[in-house]
């Protein structure tokens, strides 16, 4: 009876992990287009401003630069941290208040990995 309630618990927690690793992998994924974005959005800008320049349009120059500013902030704020971690920050989102998205992902998949490390050894002794 043991064995058949171990197994099944094995089969669960397999089948949780193959989920939680869904999951990471397409969260991987999206982050993999957001800095390429927020590049080609900053150069976009960036050339606004130049063009607002020689043109001498103050106002889009006043707001091409606020932006720049901003997503330089942005940049240095997020300096320290791995991009999936700062692409899933919980700014914003109530359902993750003390971690990101992708911390949350990860700790799942430590602890089912761990126990089910812990059941293959129990039913290999």
């Amino acid at each position: 009876m043991a064995a058949e309630t171990r197994d099944a618990e094995i089969d669960r927690i397999e089948g949780e992990l193959a989920g939680l690793r869904s999951r990471y992998a397409n969260l991987k994924r999206t982050t993999r287009y957001i800095l390429p974005f927020c590049i080609v959005a900053g150069a976009l800008v960036l050339w606004f401003l130049v063009y607002s320049w020689t043109t001498g349009q103050t106002g889009a120059v006043v707001t091409a630069v606020l932006i720049l500013l901003a997503l330089l902030g942005l940049a240095l704020a997020s300096r320290h941290e791995r991009f999936i971690v700062w692409a899933s920050s919980p700014e914003g989102n109530s359902s993750f208040p003390h971690a990101s998205y992708a911390e949350q992902l990860e700790s799942a998949i430590s602890a089912r990995e761990q126990r089910l490390a812990e059941l293959k050894s129990a039913s290999s002794r």
